[in-house]
């Protein structure tokens, strides 16, 4: 235990005393070697060998990255390889560079425990430093059907992820479908580098049934959206083939649906500009946007070939949030007092006139609305009290 603890505090000129008094030459004592290596352990646990203690203390220098300590165990004869190169992994797990170099120089097995080392450079420190040391040292990056490049592709950000997988591929590792399955794990968090990244090395959009455009649009990231849906266009792409495009916009109109009501207005906007849908498709989706109070949805529908009333139609076009909601309000207030659909827009369009002039709309936008529904709300508001008068 004396000796572990020297070594993990680095304190080399202890370590040395204590290295002496557990591996002296037999001529120095008659003592026997496993009592020398249990005195010098601090005596507990029972009697061990000079060698295990010796291990057990070059497995806690590396972990705590003494270079130095490292180097004086090494040199009194410690086995770089013991425990199945165990000091080699704890000095990667931790992060300790020069001390893992160290190791292997001294004959470390990089390629311990099932390639432990690489992965643990990959998975727990995200080191291109590390895996790039292991790689030339003898790891192999196709280890375990090539899992690592996964782990490097869908953990962290693109500055950390991107590296490593280049350099696993260029050390031998086969991308198989890891990258378009780390592909839905980087579109679902929305990290919009680490998608760009991995389409350029090969990711297929299409894998899984376009699930990482799935997940990029339910968890609203519009910019990795956009990324999915333009490397789907490509003219290199099957997607982008008729057939194929047909049979995608079933997908696209159900994620515009569910993107609408999650209230993800830039990815409604991203789907629509992607795909031709038919006036009856946007139509609903601005309808159900219009009724969940979801303005900004409700603009983003591109409201060309869809009957709405001229200052309905100005309103989204101008983004005119604060008339939208006087528009909500004068729909449930139409209801509540039983009007006719044409008294309801009547007392909408005046409400949202009378918005405009206590200033809920921007200078610029109420000039340009104000125009636009001036001689509507005229028409309607004489048509809805002739229609109360007539008891409609």
């Amino acid at each position: 235990m004396l000796l572990s603890q020297a070594a993990a505090a680095g304190h080399v000129q202890v370590l040395q005393h204590l290295l002496g008094a557990c591996l002296g030459s037999a001529a120095a004592t008659s003592e026997p070697a496993a009592d020398r290596g249990a005195r010098a352990g601090g005596g507990g646990g029972g009697p061990r060998t000079a060698a295990a203690v010796v291990a057990t203390a070059l497995l806690s220098a590396a972990s705590c990255g003494r270079v130095e300590a490292v180097q004086a165990l090494l040199a009194a004869g410690a086995d770089p390889r013991a425990g199945d190169s165990a000091a080699l992994r704890a000095a990667v797990i931790r992060g300790h560079e020069d001390t893992a170099a160290e190791l292997l120089a001294a004959g470390a097995d990089a390629r311990a425990q099932l390639d432990a080392p690489l992965f643990a450079a990959v998975r727990r420190r995200r080191s291109a430093a590390l895996t790039r040391l292991l790689l030339d040292a003898g790891a192999d990056a196709a280890a375990r059907g090539s899992t690592a490049v996964f782990f490097a592709a869908a953990d962290g950000g693109a500055d950390a992820s991107l590296p490593l997988v280049r350099l696993l591929l260029s050390g031998g590792a086969h991308a198989g479908d890891h990258l378009s399955i780390a592909l839905l794990c980087v579109s679902a968090s929305g990290c919009t580098e680490a998608v760009k990244g991995l389409l350029a090395l090969g990711a297929d959009p299409r894998w899984g049934g376009c699930v990482a455009l799935s997940a990029a649009a339910l968890q609203g990231h519009a910019k990795a959206v956009e990324l999915l849906l333009a490397a789907m266009a490509a003219p290199s792409h099957p997607l982008s083939q008729p057939a194929a495009a047909a049979a995608a916009g079933a997908l696209l109109h159900t994620l515009m649906v569910l993107a609408a009501r999650a209230g993800h207005a830039e990815v409604v906007a991203a789907l629509l500009a992607a795909a031709a849908f038919p006036a009856t498709a946007r139509r609903a989706v601005l309808q159900g946007a219009l009724d969940r109070g979801q303005w900004r949805v409700a603009a983003a529908v591109e409201v060309t070939g869809v009957y709405l009333p001229p200052w309905l139609h100005g309103a989204l076009r101008l983004r005119a949030w604060g008339g939208l909601r006087l528009l909500a309000a004068a729909r449930v207030a139409a209801w509540a007092l039983r009007l006719s659909a044409a008294a309801g827009l009547a007392a909408a369009g005046a409400l949202m006139v009378a918005g405009l002039w206590r200033g809920e709309l921007g200078e610029v936008e109420g000039e340009a609305l104000r125009e636009a529904v001036m001689g509507e709300v005229q028409v309607i508001f004489a048509a809805g009290t002739a229609l109360r008068l007539m008891g409609a």
